[in-house]
């Protein structure tokens, strides 16, 4: 949690955290939060007062150069354990921690300037190889000296505690020396290659390391890596449209070594013409009927310019809504909410989460139903496009799937357009997931270079890399539970887009699969998509050169029979999974299909047809 300001007004309470309820702060790093207010009140952290007792432990958290103390106001408890509290004070003040008379805290095992009364306190300076980090040195004064009494099982890392000994100070555990480069990017003002104040990291870039593999920058917190000892080259990739670089050299080299640990970037971009532009995306979980989902959507600045507007989102009428965070301020019978925003940077998102409830099936035809969901985004200026994404309702389903937007029954998509594609998996297994790991190859008709991570549920420990056509997606030490031990965090997903290659003929398959591995078990692989590409959607029947063949009998026992000889034929169950293909047939064998409706899309010489088979 860094670099957040509050200003001159009424509210400078927790310039960093405000808390008012019942709270356990573990693993955090707080530094550079600040208040122009030069008060008591221009807190750090801020546990509020109440009528009713708040608790608030902090645990092995790294609180360093803040201009705000932490403070537990009346009727607030809790405790400071294995932390680090420094140069987190107001006006030069020797106080670190405030609390009330009747709210004690108590302070143990923690290194605090000037001091604190408590087991095991340390006053000296902590020493740290990287100061924005907080990432200490191999001579950290906190080394195996905390307390085991709470130790947590791993670190901000997801290094297992404690490493020999005892738990040591801090956020880190420290194993010999972290050895990383750090690249970030920053919205050049005034173009004059250096980040200066109020410039802020730009949420989009990516670098190539050592001239081999391709790191994408997946938020704020930029490209960060763990790096090998020797001589290294980081090449900035110039894959972003209307941006141009300011910085002096595409291309740094450098050298990891015991004098030299690290390194840290900075590439400086400015806008090459003024532009305004928005997307949207719904990130839509299995709809698993009778349940309360949380379906989130995110607003995307793409344009050059700071913005302020409204988000639209219209649900399905079938779904409840629940409630909605942030609150909608605008909620009409048609489900349509609406929110504001204003100030968003480039390349800047936001995020609003609704929670809806998913209606029940009367019979297996509602399987078939589809169910649609829209967003879009406005400004002062103009309403832009609208993003939709269709699903059927689940009472059963492959919880590690995958999807793509445009979802049309007809598998259309522009040739012009973007692919958005989503990977949900779920930890089914008796045991948490350590690592996670996505390999997915993008088809040949796809344009690598427009590839963008356009959303994720574990964005902190997402790294994105490529090689020639071959996406990796490493969640490491992401802890996945299982689902009997918490469902509702045993889930996660990621979603990027990517465009077809210019001039890709009409008609042509852009097929996808992904391989998702828990730890060291075998892959799990996913459904396969298909779209179509195609020039411009058909606006009626006519538009279409439809295949007229005819498929019987149909229900059907097994084997369909087709009027004529066919180029290919691929069955989709009715999830839009691909469940049998084959080629230069006159029939198809369905007796290994379990009881149910599929899809079974019929082309022969670009002339197609979708036809709809019942198995029983």
């Amino acid at each position: 949690i860094n670099d957040n300001k509050t200003g001159n007004g009424t509210w400078s309470y927790g310039s960093a955290v405000y808390i008012d309820a019942n709270v356990q702060l573990t693993n955090c790093v707080v530094t550079g939060n600040s208040c122009s207010q030069a008060t008591r009140k221009a807190t750090t952290i801020d546990i509020s007062r109440s009528f009713t007792s708040r608790f608030v432990d902090v645990i092995n958290c790294s609180i360093v150069n803040n201009n705000g103390p932490i403070d537990f106001e009346e009727n607030s408890f809790g405790s400071i354990i294995n932390s680090i509290v420094w140069n987190t004070s107001y006006n030069n003040s020797t106080n670190q921690i405030f609390s009330d008379v009747d709210s004690p805290v108590k302070v143990e095992f923690s290194i605090v300037k000037d001091g604190h009364t408590g087991r095991g306190n340390i006053s000296t300076k902590p020493d740290f190889v990287d100061e924005k980090l907080l990432i200490p040195s191999t001579a950290f004064i906190g080394i195996n000296k905390g307390t085991n009494s709470v130790k947590l099982p791993f670190d901000i890392t997801g290094l297992a505690r404690p490493f020999g000994g005892l738990t040591d100070i801090g956020a880190y555990e420290v194993v010999g020396e972290f050895k990383y480069v750090l690249v970030n990017f920053f919205f050049d003002k005034n173009e004059n290659g250096i980040k200066d104040e109020g410039e802020n990291f730009l949420e989009q870039g990516s670098v190539q390391l050592d001239n081999e593999r391709t790191y994408f920058n997946n938020g704020k917190s930029g490209v960060f890596t763990f790096i090998s000892d020797g001589p290294h080259t980081i090449t900035y990739n110039d894959d972003l449209k209307n941006w141009r670089l300011t910085s002096n050299n595409t291309k740094v080299n450098f050298d990891i070594n015991a004098v030299f640990p690290y390194k840290e970037i900075l590439f400086g971009l400015a806008p090459i013409n003024k532009i305004s532009n928005f997307s949207t995306l719904i990130n839509l979980p299995p709809l698993r009927c009778n349940n309360q989902v949380v379906l989130r959507v995110s607003l995307f600045n793409e344009g050059s310019t700071d913005e302020r507007g409204k988000l639209f989102l219209k649900i399905d009428p079938a779904f409840k809504l629940i409630s909605s965070n942030p609150k909608q301020i605008q909620y009409t019978g048609d489900s349509l909410l609406v929110w504001e925003y204003q100030d968003l940077p480039p390349f800047a998102s936001l995020d609003f989460y609704v929670t809806i409830k998913v209606p029940g099936i009367q019979d297996s035809s509602d399987l078939e139903k589809i169910y649609t969901f829209k967003s879009w985004g406005s400004t002062i200026n103009r309403d832009y496009p609208y993003f939709c994404i269709m699903d059927k309702i689940r009472c059963s389903f492959d919880p590690n799937d995958k999807m793509v937007n445009p979802s049309r029954e007809d598998l259309l998509a522009l040739t012009t357009g973007d692919l958005v594609y989503t990977i949900r998996f779920e930890n089914t297994g008796n045991d948490y997931a350590e690592d996670v790991l996505i390999v997915d190859s993008l088809d040949n008709n796809l344009d690598l270079r427009s590839f963008a991570v356009l959303s994720t549920s574990h964005e902190n420990r997402l790294t994105t890399t490529r090689i020639g056509n071959v996406i990796k997606f490493e969640f490491n030490d992401i802890y996945l539970p299982a689902k009997k031990v918490n469902e509702r965090e045993s889930k996660g997903y990621v979603t990027y887009r990517v465009k077809p290659l210019p001039n890709t003929d009409e008609n042509s398959f852009v097929d996808n699969t992904a391989y998702i591995y828990f730890d060291f078990n075998p892959a799990i692989v996913t459904n396969t998509t298909r779209s179509i590409l195609v020039e411009k959607f058909p606006t009626s029947s006519t538009d279409i050169d439809y295949l007229n063949v005819s498929a019987f009998p149909n229900p059907t026992t097994g084997i369909v029979y087709f009027s004529e000889a066919i180029d290919n034929a691929t069955v989709f169950n009715s999830f839009g999974q691909v469940v049998l293909k084959s080629v230069n047939c006159k029939s198809l064998d369905l007796s290994s299909m379990m009881n149910g409706v599929y899809n079974v899309l019929l082309v022969k010489n670009n002339q197609k047809t979708l036809v709809k088979m019942v198995v029983i």
